[in-house]
C-alpha cells in the first residue's frame, strides 16, 4: 500500500487462507479466522478475495480477523 505496508504484484483471484499461532515452547495452535466485514462465522480456512480500495489507484486490500478457537 502507498506509505505503508503490503506486497506488491500479487494476481487479482480468490485465496484460501489458514493460520496457526507459534508461541515459543508451546505446540502450534490453529486458530479460527474470518474474512472482515464479509458474512459468515469463523472457520479453521476462509476464501477471501482482494478489493479494490478506491478505483483509481490500482491498489487491493483485504483484512481477515483471526482468533483462538
Amino acid at each position: 500500500m502507498p506509505g505503508g505496508a503490503g506486497l506488491k504484484d500479487i494476481p487479482i483471484g480468490k485465496y484460501k487462507a489458514t493460520a496457526r499461532w507459534m508461541p515459543v515452547g508451546h505446540a502450534p495452535m490453529p486458530l479460527q479466522m474470518k474474512w472482515e466485514d464479509h458474512d459468515g462465522d469463523f472457520a479453521d480456512s476462509v476464501v477471501f478475495e482482494f478489493e479494490d480500495t478506491d478505483g483509481i489507484s490500482s491498489v487491493y486490500r483485504t483484512e481477515l480477523e483471526v482468533k483462538l478457537p
